[in-house]
C-alpha cells in the first residue's frame, strides 16, 4: 500500500468533519481502526473508502446510538452487517422520533398553561375548566406547619414507574387539601396517568373532579386559608376540596415560582 492511497489521520479528520481526538477514540473503541500505522512513526493513515464508514459513525451520533455498540455489527474482519445495523438503527430512529413529538406536544401544552396563568394578576379571583385528574398521595395530616414538603417529595413520588415519554407531560404537583365538617387534611400529592395505580398503591390514589374550579395565584402557600381566600365563594360550604400547585409564567422563579390555590366544592 503506497502513501499515495493514503489519508493522514489529519486528512481525514477534516474529510470527516472531526477532531483528530475523535478519530484516535474510534480507533480505541475498535470502531474505526486506521487502513496503516507506520512502524516507525506510529503515523496514523486511512484510506478514502474509510470515510463512508466515519460518516456512519456521525450518523449514529446524531441517533445517540452509543458508538461502543457499534462493535456489535462489525467483525474482526472489519466486515460490517448494515443489514443488523439498519434495522439498529431505525429502531433507534423511531423512538427518537417519538420521544420529540411528545416533546413538541409538551411545549405546546406548557405553553398554553403559560398563557392562561399570565393572562391574570396575582391576587385575581378567577375560574377555569379542568379536567379529571388522578393524584398519587403522600397523607401529611391535619396541618403543613413545619413540615419539610420537599423531603416528602422526594421520599414519596421519586421512584414512580413513568414510562419514558410520560416525563414530556406537565404533571402538577404540590399539596391537596380535602376539607369537610371544618377539618381539613392534607396530602402531598404527584399527579400521575392511569397506569401507575396498582393494587398496592390504590390507596394512595386519589381521583380529583373535573369542573370550574375557582382559583388565585399567589406568591406564597396559602392552601391554609383556602377558606378565607374564598370567603365568598364557599360560603356555607361544608366540605370543598383546594390544590395548591405551581404555575409557570414567562419569568419563571425557580427558587420561588407562582403558586395556585384552586378550590371545588364536593358538596
Amino acid at each position: 500500500m503506497t502513501n499515495k492511497n493514503l489519508i493522514s489521520i489529519g486528512g481525514m479528520a477534516k474529510i470527516c468533519e472531526v477532531s483528530i481526538k475523535a478519530l484516535r477514540y474510534y480507533e480505541s473503541i475498535g470502531i474505526l481502526k486506521p487502513a496503516y500505522i507506520n512502524p516507525e512513526t506510529n503515523y496514523r493513515y486511512y484510506t478514502i473508502d474509510q470515510t463512508h464508514f466515519a460518516g456512519l459513525i456521525n450518523f449514529c451520533i446524531n441517533l445517540d446510538i452509543p458508538l461502543k455498540e457499534m462493535s456489535k455489527f462489525t467483525d474482526a474482519n472489519d466486515i460490517v452487517n448494515f443489514r443488523t445495523f439498519l434495522a439498529h438503527c431505525e429502531k433507534t430512529a423511531k423512538k427518537k422520533l417519538k420521544a420529540v413529538n411528545s416533546g413538541l406536544k409538551a411545549i405546546k401544552i406548557i405553553t398554553q398553561a403559560m398563557e392562561f396563568a399570565e393572562s391574570h394578576q396575582t391576587g385575581e379571583i378567577y375560574s377555569t375548566e379542568i379536567p379529571k385528574k388522578i393524584f398519587y398521595t403522600k397523607p401529611l395530616g391535619n396541618s403543613i406547619e413545619n413540615l419539610n414538603i420537599l423531603e416528602i417529595y422526594l421520599s414519596a413520588f421519586t421512584n414512580l414507574p413513568f414510562k419514558e415519554n410520560d416525563y414530556y407531560q406537565l404533571w402538577e404537583h404540590g399539596i391537596l387539601c380535602e376539607y369537610s365538617n371544618a377539618e381539613a387534611e392534607y396530602f402531598a400529592f404527584m399527579e400521575v396517568p392511569k397506569y401507575i395505580i396498582n393494587k398496592e398503591n390504590a390507596h394512595l390514589a386519589k381521583t380529583i373532579p373535573a369542573g370550574s374550579y375557582t382559583c388565585i395565584q399567589t406568591e406564597n402557600s396559602q392552601i391554609e386559608n383556602a377558606k378565607t381566600l374564598f370567603k365568598d365563594h364557599l360560603a356555607d360550604c361544608k366540605s370543598f376540596l383546594a390544590i395548591e400547585t405551581e404555575i409557570i409564567i414567562g419569568k419563571y422563579q425557580i427558587n420561588k415560582p407562582l403558586l395556585e390555590v384552586r378550590v371545588i366544592k364536593t358538596t
